[in-house]
């Protein structure tokens, strides 16, 4: 009689999590809402997920389900209301129970109260790309127009920093760090070092993941930086007068060039650029090629 019991029991708690069916709303940005499926319009879905009637819109949604089958092995975020955020693998929903989480040390019931959202981490990172970016490249630069008659082409390295703004998908704020160096044309003896500073705007146009597959490890973008140049002129010849001169100007610098991720937070960055440094008898004018290496935090 005992051992009835027991089954009975334990069949009755088998069947509160899993006797009832949740519709699943995944969205494009990562976000995913658990519950009741109350109405299918033209433009928009409504559903009744953790205690609250809410309506989606048609294009936020990436897919729906009627099961939570389809996200029981995919590792997700739980952020409670508290602020603190619960990692683990959803194994099975009741909208009175709360959420069966499957996670490192063990399987704990969340209620339904206590959750304030439900996030994809792959998804949420393939919609809004990531949020900061730290790396260097390096490559060849041309001089263009009066500045090709007098300087040479030589090497030019770059560090940067980039971190997501956040009310515009893709949009992107940082800041470059340009080493670059050139001898005159007409005597090597007389060596120029330029050092800038450009902060920037950059869009990445990480919204192509949407529909296009090859997208997933290719992200381009494009960036506008204007800043300054320290301009250190070094004349060893022996008839300078002056071996050591120095100039500041302000200067910008134009990207454009496309990331391939290896893996999710190491990438090849390769693209070109465009420099130009106004002076007041000339523009000072090059191009160039670079590629490097990137870290996604």
């Amino acid at each position: 009689m005992a051992m009835k019991n027991v089954f009975i029991g334990a069949l009755l708690v088998f069947l509160a999590f899993s006797g009832v069916r949740a519709d699943v709303i995944r969205l494009h940005d990562g976000s995913i809402m658990l519950g009741k499926i109350e109405s299918v319009e033209r433009n928009e879905v409504s559903i009744d997920s953790f205690g609250q009637k809410r309506k989606v819109s048609n294009n936020d949604i990436l897919k729906s389900e009627q099961s939570i089958n389809g996200i029981q092995s995919t590792p997700l975020e739980i952020l409670l209301k508290g602020g603190s955020i619960l990692k683990g693998k959803i194994q099975d929903y009741d909208e009175e129970i709360g959420v069966l989480v499957n996670i490192d040390f063990g399987k704990i019931t969340v209620p339904v109260a206590s959750i304030e959202k439900i996030t994809d981490p792959a998804q949420s990172w393939a919609y809004k790309g990531s949020p900061f970016n730290a790396g260097v490249v390096g490559g060849y630069y041309k001089p263009l127009g009066s500045f090709a008659d007098n300087f040479r082409g030589s090497f030019a390295g770059i560090a940067f920093m980039e971190m997501e703004v956040g009310f515009i998908r893709g949009l992107y704020a940082g800041v470059d760090l340009m080493y670059m160096h050139t001898a005159y044309a007409t005597y090597d003896e007389v060596r120029y070092y330029l050092y800038s500073v450009f902060p920037f705007a950059m869009y990445r146009f990480v919204q192509l993941r949407d529909n296009w597959r090859i997208f997933s490890s290719l992200v381009p973008f494009a960036s506008l930086g204007i800043g300054g140049t320290y301009i250190l002129r070094l004349d060893e010849r022996s008839v300078a007068q002056s071996p050591l001169a120095k100039d500041l100007d302000y200067s910008f610098l134009v990207k454009a060039g496309v990331d391939y991720f290896i893996i999710r937070h190491i990438a090849v960055r390769a693209s070109a650029f465009s420099y130009l440094i106004p002076q007041s008898s000339s523009l000072l004018t090059a191009v160039g090629l670079s590629a490097g290496v990137l870290y996604s935090f």
